[in-house]
């Protein structure tokens, strides 16, 4: 089984704007290839977050589970 270790680097600084939108650098979605609507998944670590691109999940028992979506 192949692994890829990751690297944290600083990228950028960005703003929340007046909707609660922020804006991920155009550079950057394209090398992510992330397009208008990609779901994120958004992680909260201590005092901080962590945005990670949702991609399918092929496993049943994921380490990080989802609350269920409240309807």
């Amino acid at each position: 089984m192949a692994s890829r270790q990751a690297t944290l680097e600083y990228l950028t600084t960005t703003k929340i704007g007046e909707k609660g939108q922020l804006t991920v650098p155009k550079q950057f979605r394209k090398d992510l290839g992330l397009g208008t609507g990609a779901p994120f998944a958004v992680l909260r670590l201590g005092d901080g977050l962590v945005l990670l691109p949702e991609q399918p999940r092929r496993c049943t028992d994921c380490a990080v589970r989802r609350p269920p979506v409240p309807s």
